[in-house]
């Protein structure tokens, strides 16, 4: 009976609130741990074009405030930003890759000029329209562009990620979703998982700019398509709150929908935002950063997007902070006296809240999660005593042990010290700290591009902590995707080998050469882990369709019309050797086979072989006549390994034909004539771009020999000089300055003159004129840069002032040479305007000099 009174007394008390929360006059109150923690916040940015760049003022602001986000999703750009910060790059990070991508250059597929092979670089400077085929199939390109230098530049920047990640996308830090379209059943797909390069290309895949990317057989395009700002998807992951950020376009006026293209445009950005209106009912906030001033395309006002991105969070911060420091409990307490309970004597170093005055709990709440994240701290638990009016705040804190020592091991590249360079004075072993040290470490890896290195263990004892880092040691390489393309002819452009360290510069290099043999559409790398911890590597390829038709035509003042056709195949027996058969059109007939190989087997040598058949009109000493003649030409050589410089052997053998013409019968002796000889030649080229370069230099020595002892009708030598340079100030202003000498024994017959040769241009002078044994000719061109276009077939136009002075003809002597150049026998001055385009550059110059005056027009590729 006593019990049973008791136990009623007890629950009497507790009724009163005196036995847990009121004893004796005091109401203890303690803080519920779930109390401290923020709210979990989901961040969605939405696609946008160059819009999306305001994603990254919106980041930037949340850090600011110590706004931590939980998980992050994007679409399209969004997505780009998105997995940027998910990868664990700052704000400013990703506005200093932004700064400095070139989009423009990531949409064209080619690679600069100078990275492809010698005789590569030949056919690609040849502006003719190309058709591939494959199976006696024509195949048409799907985009513009086949994404292979996005490709390469996202592997630069997410690999790590990748890699560390075990594709789950769970695992980055915040957590990360990717929407991307299926263009099969029109629905879209949320990645969580798998190969985020894939996801994010998928993701960014703008129709008929970027091809489909493929992932597991289903062909995928931007996932604005489908789903521009994705806040469903994050209505389903652990996020108490999300936050939107829309960069979607606006609506276009009634002004900008008088084209079909603008029309087609407004109607998807209708579409897309009955989409978008219903999905932003279920954010808690919504931010805005765009404007109708900057478009979608405008990727160089990186700064003008980022403020608007900046202002806009920043108008919205107190809502933003609403979701994180509010709760249920709205109440204030006079706090008189802050206690601090510690398990050591030595006092800490942390902020003390200031007693004798009235706090919301709110803030008392957001005091003890500051106070949760100081280093020294590795967890407290907190109390409110509240007796009548006064209220004190009881802290217990359980300290984290002092930090004497940090070991490394399993470094090979650098020394500990150098890996702890900068690191600063770390007193407590905190979770943090270890976390701190850990990105200190892999970050000098990764600055110097061993991207893989990874902190895999960490051992504590007492007061020492000792990391090992795995250093990404590859132990297997191998291709995939090649059908017809022998493993060899891959893996000789491969300069990483097994037992060394991956190293994402050295991967980008073995992939650009591995593009530049031409005969991939595709060229990409996978890493994973292998058992033992090191790194397989494959090289994945796709092939082009190695068929190739030709299609060309050109029209000049001086020259009339010609055209071209060819057709071949660019990977001849799977070794990358190049065949055609082509024949020209025009005053001159030709037909010939050509054959090139820029490297055999696994050596630089390259060999190029030539033999035609040409008739027509042709000039003979100024004056045009009816000719035949057949040529073989055979060139073997080595290749320097940056592929800029080349060194030849030459045979070359040529049989002439002059049909009867009365205008030169009485200037020439011989109508039938055959020429054979050796030579060498060494060619430098690093112009970066054809026909017109903004940069480089271009040098080439030569010297033939033509010996009656090879089966040649005349005996006779030939020196070739010429020196070109060419640079660019203030992206507009191009100098292009060249000197060209030709000299010979002044035995040279009639059909290797120097004449009617669109390489040699004279100001002022028409190429009927220019004719003669030997030539020297000092040049400068001015060209000024008009316009760039941009998604354009035109390319730049320029307005171009030339001027050149020299002379052809035969030169007996050194002294000959001196006395005919003081006089400047032939200078001329050309001024118009130039443009290059898909099709071929287009030229009108006026030309005048002290003999001739005359406007000059050319269009497309001269075959000659």
């Amino acid at each position: 009976m006593r019990i049973i009174k008791l136990l009623f007394f007890l629950l009497l008390l507790y009724s009163k609130g005196i036995f847990s929360s009121e004893v004796f006059g005091e109401q203890v109150i303690k803080i519920s741990p779930e109390h401290l923690e923020y709210p979990k916040i989901g961040l969605v940015l939405s696609g946008g074009g160059a819009r999306g760049i305001a994603h990254i003022g919106v980041l930037r602001i949340l850090e600011e405030n110590n706004i931590s986000i939980d998980y992050i999703g994007g679409t399209s750009f969004g997505a780009l930003v998105a997995a940027f910060y998910a990868s664990g790059y700052t704000p400013y990070q990703i506005e200093q890759i932004m700064k400095n991508l070139d989009w423009q250059g990531i949409i064209n597929p080619q690679l600069e000029r100078e990275k492809y092979y010698f005789y590569a670089r030949q056919e690609r400077d040849k502006n003719i329209i190309r058709i591939q085929f494959k199976n006696w199939k024509i195949q048409f390109p799907s985009a513009l562009s086949n994404m292979q230098k996005m490709r390469i530049r996202m592997a630069e920047y997410f690999t790590r990620a990748n890699y560390i990640s075990k594709n789950d996308f769970s695992k980055l830090h915040p957590p990360l979703f990717i929407i991307a379209t299926n263009i099969l059943d029109g629905m879209q797909n949320e990645f969580t998982n798998g190969n985020l390069i894939d996801a994010l290309l998928a993701s960014l895949a703008v129709p008929f700019v970027f091809s489909p990317v493929e992932i597991d057989t289903v062909l995928y395009l931007d996932g604005g398509l489908t789903n521009n700002l994705p806040i469903s998807v994050m209505k389903r992951k652990p996020v108490d709150k999300i936050i939107a950020s829309n960069t979607s376009s606006f609506l276009r006026k009634k002004k900008d929908l008088k084209s079909a293209l603008g029309i087609g445009d407004q109607i998807i950005n209708i579409m897309m935002k009955q989409s978008i209106d219903q999905e932003m009912q279920l954010a808690d906030v919504v931010l805005r950063p765009a404007s109708e001033q900057l478009t979608n395309t405008e990727f160089d006002k990186v700064e003008q997007f980022i403020k608007l991105g900046e202002d806009t969070t920043r108008n919205k911060i107190n809502q933003i902070k609403k979701l994180l420091y509010s709760s249920s409990v709205d109440t204030s307490y006079f706090i008189d006296k802050v206690v601090i309970l510690t398990d050591h004597e030595t006092p800490l170093d942390i902020h003390y809240l200031p007693e004798h005055y009235n706090y919301h709990y709110n803030e008392i709440i957001n005091y003890l999660r500051m106070l949760k994240h100081h280093p020294a701290i590795k967890g407290l638990v907190a109390s409110l005593i509240v007796k009548g009016k006064n209220t004190t705040l009881r802290i217990e804190i359980e300290k984290n042990p002092l930090l004497k020592k940090i070991d490394i091991c399993g470094n090979t590249i650098y020394t500990q010290q150098t890996l702890l360079d900068g690191i600063g004075k770390i007193n407590y072993l905190s979770q943090c700290s270890i976390e701190m040290i850990k990105k200190h470490i892999e970050d000098k890896y990764v600055k110097d591009g061993y991207i893989l290195a990874y902190i895999d263990s960490v051992n504590i004892n007492n007061n020492k902590v000792t990391f090992h880092i795995n250093e990404g040691v590859v132990a297997n390489i191998n291709v995939q995707g090649n059908e017809i393309s022998k493993c060899s002819v891959i893996k000789r452009e491969i300069n990483t080998t097994t037992n060394t360290i991956f190293n994402i510069n050295q991967i980008r290099k073995d992939i650009d050469r591995i593009y530049s043999t031409n005969l991939f559409s595709l060229v990409n790398f996978d890493v994973s882990l292998s058992n033992n911890g090191n790194v397989k590597l494959d090289y994945i390829v796709k092939e082009v369709p190695y068929g190739e038709i030709g299609i060309g035509a050109s029209y000049n003042t001086q020259e009339s019309s010609s055209a071209y056709f060819s057709i071949g195949h660019k990977n001849l027996f799977g070794t990358g050797d190049f065949g055609e058969i082509y024949t020209k059109f025009g005053d001159q007939s030709e037909f010939g086979i050509r054959f090139s190989s820029d490297r055999l087997f696994s050596t630089y040598i390259t060999q190029s072989f030539l033999i035609n058949y040409k008739s027509g009109k042709d000039y003979i000493k100024g004056r045009k006549c009816r000719c035949k003649n057949g040529n073989l030409i055979y060139k073997i050589g080595i290749l320097d390994y940056k592929k800029l410089g080349i060194g030849t052997l030459i045979y070359q053998a040529k049989n002439a034909i002059l049909k009867d013409d009365s205008s030169v019968l009485n200037i020439i002796t011989d109508k039938n004539l055959t020429l054979s000889g050796l030579g060498f030649q060494f060619i430098y080229d690093s112009l970066d771009k054809m026909p017109y370069a903004t940069q480089g230099l271009y040098r080439k020595f030569a010297y033939s020999l033509f010996h009656r002892g090879l089966k040649s009708d005349y005996n006779f030598y030939r020196f070739y000089l010429d020196n070109r340079i060419v640079y660019t100030i203030f992206h507009r202003l191009t100098f292009d300055l060249d000197n060209r000498l030709v000299i010979s024994d002044g035995n040279v017959p009639y059909i290797a003159y120097l004449q009617n040769n669109p390489s040699i241009d004279f100001c002022g002078y028409s190429n009927a004129k220019i004719f003669g044994e030997d030539y020297v000719y000092l040049s400068g061109t001015l060209r000024i840069l008009l316009k760039q276009f941009v998604n354009d077939p035109r390319d730049r136009l320029f307005l171009s002032v030339k001027y050149g002075c020299g002379d052809i003809k035969s030169f007996r002597s050194f002294e000959d040479f001196i006395k005919d150049m003081k006089g400047l026998p032939r200078s001329g001055i050309a001024i118009g305007l130039e443009m290059g385009t898909n099709f071929g550059p287009i030229e009108l110059m006026y030309n005048r000099s002290k003999d001739d005056e005359f406007w000059y027009f050319s269009a497309g590729y001269q075959f000659r």
